[in-house]
């Protein structure tokens, strides 16, 4: 080869980054490629030109390899070979070169000449040993992985599995690697995972994950997380799947006892009656809304889902301005139980509202629950409890005065009447009784106004047409009514027949009748109507067939506050001095007794309408009127036992009885009458006893016991309370000889004399 072609060779391997070198053995001396500082960090001219030279370069642990196939070349046992080894630059730096050599020889076959190329491959194999580190490091993290990963071929076969796969689907490593994907994974599920693996194939995405499930070997199944990932040579193709399988099967199994929980509990609020809400507050909005919504604050559970404060717009306008700010209160972990109004059209409810924290595993609060119950009908339960209870206390008051008041008016009628038997009194005198008996008279008939409403008047009642009641008792009322006010009646065809107190019926059309006229001041009409109606359940009285009577006026009518006090008694919606607030509370109480109800229905300006209804009576109804024809005083010679524990009272009826020739005992109470009446049985024919009376035996109590022991006894029974204190009511013969406080002279007498002569 010439001088130019070698120099042409020379210039093209150094700018191939290629270094030379030719060494000729018999002189030691090494010639090397003016690039020989890119190889060994030195320059040339300070290089060693010389075999040793370069061996001393080489990593000691290299040594031998450089040797020993130099050594082979010599002795001929090669003609040329190729290495990589190392060598150790100036700046203690290491190096990979990758070495050539080819030997000449001479005619004997000696060698004479070694010459070779030389090429930094530093970063070639630094990479390469990056790839093996990483490749140890995969593998390492893949042995040890606690999940189950996988290499995987395109066509679906194995390539490399770990052992928390095996662990996974129960094969073994070896099984597995004969196994492809396809043959462990659901028929349900395979389509999709095949379908989402050619979209990876394609390039129309990079990796897929889904929840699948895997046939393990011994038949169940697993559920597993997949992720996939495609890795491809360097120009693109196809090389494996990466594949991270991790069982989830306990979470799957969970989250469908949590499915399975949610919808138990879904359904048993939708079959609750109470509305119930769920909100999230980390992303304010409504999770869940109960159909009862609706129900409850007569909105669609839609509105609330859309905007989880729009069950404050139905609220009632004086509770939605402190509501607010005590609902935002539970979102900070606070509690909230309050008892709310919320308008449903033009309706008012009452609704009982709770809404409650619900916090994380930190305690912090993130969601919140509602319920909320409507609670109208408990509300007016407990608002008529509270009522009777007020009526019941105001009622034991009213009678236990009714009680003393009637002794006091017994008296003064009893020494009255007396003072007007004497033949000797002047007109005048006589003109004075007269009105202290009216009077009296007036009085007795507030003080059974008070009984009445305190149900202790003595109730006396028989079957009677409602209808014949209104009819008689009509012309009074239009005595009762100024000129200016009319009186229509509307009454039913068929007879109404109630059991009732007729005078006790009059006396509620009386109260309401004039109530009408006082709510009509300028004029108007009171309607009087009559018919049967059903009442059905959740009232306050029994289901059934009820007589209806239905008073109305024109007048100004009522507002809330008023309607919701109206029966309490001594409250008026009059002036000052026109009224005693006992009309309706008397009326209130007269039905009741009659085992009936009351309602009214009024908006001012509107005028009122009254509702009596009475239980309708199975038996044919009396006449209305029963009139007795007047009797002279009657007395009489025989003894009689008067048991009083008022001793005015006792001494008045002893003194009017004496009068008109009875010869009579007296007894302060119970107790020592039955002993009077055990020492002076033969001679008692007769035992005038007040019922009420303190000690261990009130008036009923003694006639049992002595009705036990001589049964032909006769009694009359006196009493401004009714029998119902007693524990049992009074039979038909008692009852004939009840007369009720005060009792008037005339009265008293003729009882008396014809309870001795039955």
């Amino acid at each position: 080869m010439s001088d130019s072609t070698t120099a042409w060779l020379r210039e093209l391997l150094a700018s191939a980054q290629v270094g030379t070198w030719d060494w000729l053995v018999d002189d030691d001396a090494v010639t090397w490629s003016d690039n020989v500082e890119r190889f060994f960090g030195l320059r040339r001219e300070i290089f060693e030109a010389t075999y040793q030279g370069y061996l001393a370069l080489v990593v000691e642990a290299d040594r031998p390899l450089v040797n020993g196939n130099v050594e082979a070349l010599l002795r001929g046992e090669r003609d040329e070979f190729v290495l990589e080894h190392r060598v150790r630059w100036p700046d203690d730096s290491v190096h990979w070169l990758a070495c050539s050599a080819r030997c000449s020889r001479d005619a004997q076959g000696r060698a004479v000449r070694l010459g070779g190329t030389v090429v930094d491959v530093t970063s070639r194999r630094t990479a390469e040993e990056a790839l093996r580190e990483s490749e140890q490091l995969f593998r390492s993290a893949m042995h040890h992985s606690p999940i189950g990963m996988a290499l995987v071929a395109p066509d679906g076969h194995f390539l490399e599995v770990n052992p928390s796969l095996c662990d996974i689907v129960g094969f073994s490593r070896e099984a597995l690697l004969a196994r492809t994907f396809q043959h462990l994974t659901h028929p349900e599920d395979l389509d999709v995972d095949l379908a989402l693996l050619e979209e990876t194939l394609a390039g129309r995405r990079d990796t897929y994950q889904l929840d699948k499930r895997y046939l393990h070997r011994d038949g169940r199944v697993v559920w597993a997380q997949l992720n996939v990932s495609l890795v491809r040579t360097p120009d693109g193709a196809p090389r494996y799947f990466v594949s991270q399988i991790q069982d989830v099967t306990a979470r799957r199994t969970s989250e469908a006892a949590v499915r399975g929980s949610e919808a138990l509990l879904r359904q048993l609020a939708e079959n609750l009656r109470e509305a119930v809400w769920l909100r999230d507050l980390d992303e304010n909005r409504m999770l869940y809304v109960s159909s009862a919504y609706a129900r409850v604050f007569g909105a669609e559970p839609a509105r609330l889902l859309a905007d989880p404060r729009a069950w404050l717009e139905v609220l009632h306008e004086d509770d939605r301005e402190w509501v607010a700010p005590a609902v935002d209160a539970v979102d900070r972990g606070e509690g909230f139980d309050e008892y709310l109004r919320v308008r449903v059209g033009s309706a008012v409810r009452w609704v009982r509202v709770q809404k409650f924290p619900i916090r994380d595993a930190s305690g912090r609060v993130y969601r919140v629950a509602g319920v909320a119950e409507d609670v109208t009908e408990h509300r007016r339960t407990e608002e008529q409890t509270r009522h009777a209870q007020k009526m019941e206390a105001i009622g034991q008051f009213a009678g236990g005065v009714a009680h003393d008041f009637n002794n006091m008016l017994a008296v003064i009628l009893a020494h009255t009447e007396l003072v007007g038997l004497e033949p000797d009194l002047t007109p005048q005198l006589r003109e004075s009784l007269r009105e202290i008996v009216e009077v009296a008279g007036r009085a007795a008939a507030l003080t059974r106004q008070l009984l009445q409403f305190s149900r202790k008047d003595v109730l006396r009642p028989r079957a009677v047409d409602l209808n014949e009641v209104v009819r008689a008792f009509a012309t009074l009322l239009r005595r009762l009514l100024r000129e200016d006010v009319h009186l229509e009646l509307s009454l039913s065809a068929a007879p109404q027949p109630v059991l009732a107190d007729p005078s006790l019926l009059d006396q509620v059309l009386m109260n309401l009748a004039v109530n009408a006229r006082d709510a009509m001041p300028a004029g108007g009409t009171v309607f009087i109507e009559s018919r049967q109606e059903d009442l059905d359940e959740g009232g306050e009285v029994t289901p059934g067939r009820y007589a209806c009577l239905l008073v109305r006026d024109t007048g100004v009518g009522m507002g809330p506050d008023a309607l919701s006090r109206l029966f309490e008694p001594f409250f008026t919606t009059k002036p000052p001095g026109k009224g005693t607030g006992l009309g309706l509370a008397t009326v209130f109480g007269i039905v009741k007794q009659h085992g009936g109800t009351v309602t009214v229905e009024s908006r001012p300006g509107e005028g009122s309408t009254f509702r009596v209804y009475l239980p309708t009576s199975a038996e044919a109804p009396t006449p209305y009127l029963e009139r007795e024809t007047p009797r002279p005083l009657r007395g009489g010679n025989e003894t009689l036992l008067v048991v009083e524990d008022d001793a005015s009272v006792r001494a008045a009826t002893e003194l009017t009885l004496r009068r008109h020739g009875y010869r009579v005992l007296t007894a302060p109470d119970g107790e020592s009458a039955l002993r009077l009446w055990e020492a002076r049985r033969a001679d008692i024919r007769l035992v005038v006893t007040d019922l009420v009376m303190p000690g261990r035996l009130n008036g009923h109590q003694l006639v049992e016991k002595i009705r036990a022991a001589a049964p032909d006894t006769r009694f009359v029974l006196t009493s401004g309370y009714s029998p119902e204190l007693f524990g049992s009511e009074l039979g038909p013969g008692d009852a004939a000889y009840f007369v009720p406080k005060p009792v008037p002279m005339s009265r008293l007498l003729d009882v008396v004399r014809r309870a001795l002569d039955a």
